[in-house]
């Protein structure tokens, strides 16, 4: 499995090497706020406030290489004896960009992304018996969002990503669960 990772990793980095030369490349950062929604099991649902913060290059107007950290931070998971709960992940994705303007004949600085890629998610919390949940897990990423150019150098983003978190069968009944974050924030190039 490790090895499926590896090489997904290396067609990433492959692909950003054979991007556009005609195109200056542009590096950015991104900072966001917003909800998370996590699903262990059936019964074992909640959320609460996430957070994104990211840095990429812009290698053309069609594609970005992105990496960063997110988290989310929960009082309890509805339905479990898991009193708290946090999940903090790294990723490394490829991120498709669809500029408005190259196929409409209008000045509307909006772009649609999509994005797949690898994240890396670690998992802890407190039960109520007083054993701890914790776990960590490499997976596939992907997501979804859009952006809109308020200046030359920033835009507003709103962006939802999808995420797989490891927890420990023996009190989740789950050897793995999801996390989906909502976030609406800033992207400033320079």
């Amino acid at each position: 499995m490790r090895v499926l990772h590896v090489k997904s990793v290396a067609a990433l980095l492959f692909c950003a090497c054979l991007s556009s030369s005609a195109y200056a490349s542009t590096a950015y950062m991104t900072a966001g706020i917003g909800q998370s929604s996590v699903g262990v099991a059936p019964q074992i649902q909640n959320g609460g406030i996430a957070f994104d913060v990211g840095y990429g290059v812009r290698e053309n107007s069609n594609f970005a290489i992105e990496g960063g950290v997110d988290g989310f931070n929960s009082k309890s998971l509805t339905g479990s004896s898991v009193t708290s709960g946090q999940a903090y992940g790294a990723y490394l994705d490829a991120v498709g960009v669809l500029p408005i303007e190259d196929y409409v004949d209008i000045d509307f600085p909006l772009e649609f992304t999509a994005r797949a890629g690898l994240g890396y998610t670690t998992s802890s919390g407190n039960l109520a018996t007083g054993n701890p949940l914790a776990a960590s897990k490499l997976a596939p990423t992907f997501g979804f969002g859009a952006q809109y150019g308020v200046s030359k150098h920033t835009a507003i983003r709103l962006q939802w990503d999808r995420f797989k978190l490891g927890y420990n069968p023996e009190y989740t009944g789950q050897p793995t669960g999801s996390e989906s974050i909502v976030t609406i924030g800033i992207n400033y190039s320079f």
